[in-house]
């Protein structure tokens, strides 16, 4: 398998995933709603996926088409155009964060009410005949997140871009209180950006903690060596003149006592 999927390791793909959790839990920690198009929030959502679907998916179909990096980047852009195809065929939507359906109805109900008089309300769902638009509210439950979703057949690009302005204008004067759950995907991004990070880096800083002690060990046999060198470079002098004393030493009267033994110097 190519290196660049399948020997990515776990640390480093779950880092995109741990930025989009910071993010998010960010925007629910706000104190007023943040309106995102939806094909921005499909895009966030796709990139802190990433790095799973580069371990995962893209890594299992790696045998199927190769381990050159061309294949590689086949991969990685086949990936991008599916991102892309589903932003492009999905429906127009505005993704509120960090409010409730009853916090924004009022908002969304003014709106609809400036736009076109003769709007009729069904449940959660309005119909703007005047506009050629359909709205649909989407609330999901805990995350107190809100998707305005056109609906219908045909839906008119002029009345949803003006719905849209408007609806931006009507949230940002509203006021909420943070959401706890943003709290959470703080902590846990958090969590996965640094723990990913150090679990990355833990081998380059052990490697080169090594490489340090390497050096130091070398630096010390250095010195060493360059202290000894002059001790060492003056025994050969000292071992050459031995046998010149040895010899003016025979010579003196007093050695005479002694029995004559045969040098071990070599004669010069």
């Amino acid at each position: 398998m190519s290196p660049a999927l399948a020997g990515i390791p776990v640390a480093i793909a779950v880092l995109p995933l741990g930025g989009y959790l910071f993010l998010l839990g960010w925007l629910h920690l706000q104190r007023r709603p943040i309106v995102v198009p939806g094909a921005i929030d499909l895009t966030l959502l796709a990139a802190g996926m990433s790095g799973l679907v580069a371990v995962g998916p893209l890594a299992l179909l790696q045998p199927a088409v190769g381990t050159s990096p061309w294949a590689t980047a086949m991969l990685v852009l086949v990936f991008v155009l599916i991102v892309g195809v589903a932003v492009l065929a999905m429906r127009p939507r505005l993704v509120i964060y960090n409010v409730t359906l009853d916090q924004l109805r009022p908002v969304v109900a003014e709106v609809v009410g400036c736009l076109d008089g003769s709007a009729r309300w069904a449940g959660e769902s309005v119909a703007l005949p005047a506009r050629g638009l359909q709205v649909l509210m989407d609330a999901r439950g805990l995350t107190r997140c809100v998707s305005l979703v056109a609906c219908g057949t045909r839906t008119s690009a002029e009345g949803w871009s003006e719905f849209s302005r408007r609806v931006r204008r009507g949230v940002r004067p509203l006021r909420v209180r943070r959401n706890p759950w943003g709290a959470v995907a703080v902590l846990l991004g958090t969590a996965l950006l640094l723990g990913g990070t150090a679990w990355s880096i833990a081998p380059w800083v052990s490697a080169a903690a090594a490489r340090l002690a390497g050096n130091d060990r070398c630096l010390v046999r250095v010195t060493w060596s360059t202290t000894a060198k002059p001790a060492v470079s003056r025994l050969p002098a000292a071992c050459c003149s031995l046998p010149v004393a040895c010899r003016s030493l025979s010579r003196c009267p007093f050695m005479s006592i002694f029995p004559p033994t045969r040098s071990p110097f070599p004669s010069s």
